[in-house]
């Protein structure tokens, strides 16, 4: 640290200077002066960090050249000493952001101490300095951190040349699930692109917990002309140089702290794409501007009613036409957004409570977990992903002891009250007082029809279970088995080792 001292008493310039040495080697005396002219002349040439100053000084004040110093917006700390109690001269000090005031005579301990606090504050600085990026700025605003502040903006003024207060534009790219593998190229081309701009500033923030690609447009009044730039230019590039889902949005924002607003609207935004579709930049302006023009959608009854049936009869490759065929319709019109997504899960709904009626649906709550990633998708690969997972949860070969018209009415009321308590460990015995016959009747009867005995079904039932829990949550072991009647865990995963060749856990983990 390089420091100054201005002090007319040869005496106590000495003083100080052994002082100075003493509290920290990094201070380095550059130079002294004994008037205020001198000193004012030695400090703009030598730019210091540091300088002790005398008030009275001859031929220029020492608050008069601390004023004028500060006035060219030299920037260093000072100690100021007094030989008197003026509080006018502590007035100005304080004015002058001085950073200790100490009296004559020097105390050496308390000029230590004043150096010793000027030393921790500037290394303070220095590592605020060093982490008070435009980048961290502006994540910090994204994060809500920051509130209007007269230091916070002499800071970023005097830094940057702009206050968080300040207008800015927000650029969104949306990568989809192919956000990792192109986050880095999509990054270079970005860089490439603005480097050359010099009407605006960019900021370009790839963030990981987003999945998205920001850039900050900052430091001009021009944003209608940054965002036609970005429309013609960035927009069209970005999609002929990236494979899969290319979704770009702008919004103007009137103060940059309110970035975190404004961020968590842009899934609404987004899913203009299913709209719009590829190469379109998406903002609130185009979207007011078309809105006029938007059609209504009438529901696809008929292809619904052709999906029902071949839910009903079972013909899974129908099916899945129908799915796809539905997507061709709806990508092919002007429509509102959510207007699109309404209709798809309304007619995913209707198919899932088809199946239902005539089949067993294991993954329930996987199956409504899909339904809603339709209604927050942005893109079509999205939902054509979502319904072709879907699908992959309707098991129409799956062998149905329930339904089978060549069990008897007896056998297939067993079957169902099986199915219906095995989690209650329902036992062969009660089903057959249910059902007002005997014991050894229903054995006989249930073994001939089914070719398994109650107690096979009920633990196939079970077992079947169990896969389901294991591959579809993530109950533990302790759980599953309560779930499925069983009291010990360890003699559920002996029984489902004899069934399936595998411990529970070995299924999970191969399985996943």
């Amino acid at each position: 640290m390089r420091a100054v001292i201005i002090e007319k008493d040869e005496k106590i310039l000495q003083q100080i200077q052994s002082i100075l040495q003493k509290v920290d080697s990094d201070y380095e005396l550059v130079g002294t002066a004994v008037n205020g002219q001198s000193g004012y002349e030695l400090i703009s040439a030598l730019r210091p960090n540091l300088v002790i100053m005398d008030i009275e000084l001859p031929r220029m004040n020492g608050m008069s050249m601390l004023k004028k110093l500060r006035a060219e917006a030299f920037d260093f700390k000072v100690v100021v000493l007094s030989g008197t109690e003026n509080f006018q001269h502590a007035k100005q000090a304080i004015e002058l952001s001085v950073d200790g005031y100490i009296m004559k005579p020097i105390r050496p301990i308390q000029l230590k101490k004043a150096l010793m606090q000027i030393r921790e504050k500037m290394r303070n600085e220095y590592w605020l300095n060093a982490s008070f990026t435009v980048e961290n700025l502006l994540i910090g605003c994204m994060n809500g951190q920051y509130q209007p502040e007269n230091k916070l903006n002499e800071i970023t003024v005097r830094t940057y040349g702009f206050t968080v207060e300040d207008p800015c534009g927000m650029f969104i790219l949306w990568l989809g699930e192919d956000f990792e593998k192109n986050k880095a190229e999509a990054v270079h081309l970005l860089k490439r692109s603005l480097q050359k701009e010099n009407k605006f500033r960019v900021c370009i923030l790839p963030l990981e917990v987003w999945q998205e690609i920001f850039v900050i447009v900052y430091q001009t009044a021009e944003f209608e002309m940054a965002e036609k730039y970005f429309q013609e230019n960035i927009v069209p590039m970005l999609c002929s140089n990236l494979n899969g889902d290319v979704v770009c949005v702008w919004k103007r924002i009137d103060h940059m702290m309110d970035l975190w607003r404004y961020r968590t609207k842009i899934p609404l935004l987004r899913q203009w794409n299913l709209t719009l579709g590829r190469g379109v930049l998406i903002s609130e302006n185009g979207i007011e501007g078309q809105e006029q023009e938007l059609l209504p959608l009438k529901y696809p009854a008929e292809l619904e009613l052709r999906a029902r049936d071949c839910t009903l009869a079972g013909r899974k490759k129908e099916l899945e036409k129908c799915f796809e065929e539905l997507c061709e319709m709806l990508e092919g019109l002007f429509c509102f957004p959510e207007t699109l997504k309404d209709c798809l899960i309304r007619f995913s709904l209707n198919i899932v409570n088809m199946y239902k009626i005539q089949w067993e649906l294991g993954a329930e709550i996987q199956v409504l977990i899909l339904i809603l990633e339709i209604g927050q998708a942005t893109s079509w690969k999205q939902i054509r992903r979502a319904m072709e997972e879907l699908l992959n949860y309707f098991n129409f070969e799956k062998e149905d002891l329930q339904r089978n018209e060549a069990f008897s009415t007896m056998v297939r009321k067993a079957v169902e009250m099986a199915k219906k308590y095995y989690s209650e460990g329902i036992t062969l015995e009660e089903t057959a007082s249910r059902l007002y016959v005997s014991e050894e009747y229903l054995s006989t009867q249930f073994k001939k029809e089914t070719q398994s005995s109650f107690t096979e079904t009920v633990r196939k039932f079970r077992i079947e279970k169990i896969k389901d829990l294991l591959l579809n949550s993530k109950l533990k072991l302790n759980q599953i088995a309560e779930l499925t009647g069983y009291s010990d865990p360890k003699y559920m995963s002996r029984v489902f080792k004899e069934e399936v060749g595998m411990l529970p856990t070995e299924f999970r983990k191969k399985m996943q």
